[in-house]
């Protein structure tokens, strides 16, 4: 099995994971996607951040898989909006649930940014952006492409870990798993 992982960072996993799965384990990465250069694709959201100084934008994405609550929605809308700070923010709701992106956000919220912020509804070519010279800071879920990508790129990272207490749950199951030899799933 290939991992996009190495050793120095879960090498006890690494070497763990033979021993309950029964097959080899050969850590190949970490890896980062390169980037799908389609000019047209997403193409207005790359010519508003041509727009906006060097270092001057904020990018906030919390990943595919977390979706934020109408409440987290409302708490992140109000601080970026007072945080005065040039902004691109992607907001994901689950597949199958019709949410109007203007009902989520705070009332007026939109109009009040001017052109200072840019709300994506879905998905933005994320590492298109985090290339941008006008990226200055990530604001992310630290999922592990999201981390990779930023590290690659220099983007310096705002840590929002949305679903830490999962990964402490699993890390703690992992540990006591490893230590009495049960098989934890």
């Amino acid at each position: 099995m290939l991992y996009n992982t190495c050793r120095e960072l879960e090498g006890k996993y690494i070497d763990y994971l033979p021993v309950i799965g029964e097959k080899k384990v050969v850590p190949v990465g970490p890896l980062v996607q390169g980037i799908v250069d389609d000019e047209n694709e997403h193409s207005e959201i790359i010519q508003w951040l041509d727009n906006k100084g060097e270092y001057s934008t904020l990018f906030v994405s919390f990943g595919s898989e977390y979706f934020v609550s109408k409440e987290e929605i409302e708490e992140i809308a109000h601080g970026l909006e007072l945080s005065m700070v040039n902004f691109i923010w992607v907001v994901r709701f689950p597949n199958g649930e019709k949410v109007e992106l203007e009902e989520a956000l705070p009332k007026g919220f939109v109009d009040r940014l001017g052109e200072r912020g840019l709300v994506v509804d879905g998905w933005a070519p994320q590492a298109r952006i985090l290339t941008h010279s006008s990226i200055g800071g990530f604001v992310s879920h630290c999922g592990w492409n999201s981390v990779l990508e930023g590290l690659k790129f220099g983007v310096p990272i705002v840590a929002i870990p949305m679903q830490w207490r999962r990964l402490v749950w699993l890390w703690r199951s992992t540990e006591t798993s490893m230590e009495d030899s049960t098989e934890t799933r």
